[in-house]
């Protein structure tokens, strides 16, 4: 029995480090796949969204920082502003975590496993946020809500 576990350990001990990223990519891959479902899922929600939009501006501009129509009344003009904002945001974003998030992952571990924990946490966070208020970003400025422009064409 000993002899059969050391010829075991001794031919897989290899499997263990890809197992280990396996289960780690489905980790990260279930809940980052949950995004495009729950945006579409409160898309019909546009009333709802268009009040909590309008409280949203309200605090920011008792704050002073409201400034995405100055910036919307802008670049919105612009032919192919949206998709290309939507691109970089995409192929920007998400390469640079993946960028950051593989050296960390092999060899600051710790690190690598606090940041995913922190980043796993905001994003389920938001989505809970984002289904129970359906507090997107469009309001009655008539501001764009970019990701609703993307998902209706797709």
């Amino acid at each position: 029995m000993q002899n059969q576990t050391t010829v075991q350990n001794r031919h897989q001990p290899h499997l263990r480090p890809l197992l280990r990223l396996l289960a780690e990519m489905i980790g990260v891959g279930v809940p980052f796949s949950l995004y495009f479902p729950t945006r579409g899922a409160v898309a019909d929600r546009a009333t709802e969204a268009f009040l909590h939009g309008g409280r949203l501006v309200d605090v920011e501009r008792s704050l002073g920082i409201f400034r995405e129509a100055q910036i919307q009344a802008a670049l919105l003009p612009l032919p192919g502003i949206i998709d290309l904002f939507n691109f970089i945001y995409f192929w920007g974003h998400f390469p640079l975590i993946l960028a950051i998030a593989l050296p960390l992952y092999l060899w600051r571990r710790p690190v690598y496993t606090f940041l995913r924990n922190s980043l796993m946490a905001s994003g389920e966070l938001g989505l809970l946020i984002y289904v129970a208020d359906s507090a997107s970003r469009i309001d009655c400025l008539k501001q764009v809500d970019c990701a609703a422009h993307i998902w209706s064409r797709h």
